[in-house]
């Protein structure tokens, strides 16, 4: 009975470090997908600042 108790804690810590580094993957890839949002949001706001104003065209009827 002893040895099925060891495998199984052998095979939990085995099981434990997988879902910890998949929750690290998933955590870090969030980051990095929210990162780039906001880096695109920015970059965006940038270009259309830096565009030269154009004349209030009169709107067509």
């Amino acid at each position: 009975m002893t040895t099925f108790w060891t495998e199984n804690a052998a095979n939990a810590e085995i099981v434990m470090q997988v879902l910890f580094v998949v929750l690290k993957l998933l955590i870090t890839g969030g980051c990095y997908y929210i990162t780039k949002d906001i880096l695109m949001a920015e970059y965006l706001q940038k270009r259309k600042n830096n565009m030269p104003k154009k004349e209030k065209e009169p709107p067509t009827v």
